[in-house]
């Protein structure tokens, strides 16, 4: 039980890594070939994996696959079948691209089968896992807001680089404002299933759907809209249901 518990926090400090890393985004370019890349987070994505396997291997646990799992595996086989056998002639580099891209795939469902396991064995809190992504989160942000004030206009480097020249927006290490966009979703939806329905919650939420309709964001623009309406109305029909069976 003691060494189980040394592994959880090895584990727990590798996932931490891993998020840390996926928050560098570009700056955590290790190689560069046509229109892909390696980055740090795909080999430590892919080392985590490995290393969460050897040791249910070692430990005769049972590796469960949930139903999204099979869904997303049989997915990338089916990704990998028609790349092997596809009608369309692409050459060696598109090759390589659309086959990195698969590997990157394939090894993000391999994580996400890993990280399942490795909290159903309590190796691995959900806690930690929120802590972790809100605060790259939080780092993300801040990050932004020093690029828009030293580094506002990426189109002085877009042609060099091949990125779009995005210009008076945040866009942080990621340099597309829209993933970034993304990813603040998931990070504030995190954030709110952890905060208690208050008042304190309401107005973040509202707050931060008036600043994404600022920055015409369609994405998160749509999250925010059904994120506000069902928490509201859920609200209100605690609310209602609360008057009704109040002792009186």
């Amino acid at each position: 039980m003691l060494a189980e518990a040394k592994m959880g926090g090895v584990f727990s400090l590798f996932f931490c890594g891993c998020i840390f890393a996926l928050a560098l985004g570009q700056f955590a370019l290790v190689y560069k070939f046509g229109d892909g890349g390696i980055y740090s987070f795909d080999i430590l994505l892919l080392v985590f994996c490995l290393a969460a396997l050897s040791f249910f291997i070692i430990k005769r646990k049972k590796i469960q696959v949930t139903v999204p799992g099979m869904l997303l595996c049989s997915f990338c086989l089916i990704g990998g079948i028609s790349l092997a056998f596809s009608p369309i002639k692409l050459s060696s580099s598109e090759l390589l691209v659309a086959g990195a891209y698969l590997v990157r795939l394939a090894t993000y469902v391999l994580f996400y089968i890993c990280l399942h396991n490795l909290v159903t064995a309590g190796l691995l809190k959900t806690g930690t896992i929120e802590k972790a992504v809100v605060v790259s989160g939080v780092f993300l942000f801040i990050a932004g807001i020093i690029q828009l004030i030293v580094f506002p206009n990426l189109g002085l480097i877009s042609d060099l680089y091949d990125w779009d020249p995005h210009k008076n927006r945040m866009f942080a290490t990621f340099f597309d404002p829209n993933f970034l966009g993304m990813y603040f979703v998931i990070c504030l939806g995190i954030s709110i299933k952890r905060m208690k329905r208050s008042a304190l919650a309401s107005t973040l939420l509202v707050c931060t759907y008036v600043f994404c309709l600022a920055e015409k964001e369609g994405f998160p623009n749509i999250c925010f809209y059904f994120g506000t309406t069902s928490f509201f109305s859920g609200t209100k029909d605690t609310n209602q249901a609360y008057r009704h069976h109040r002792p009186k």
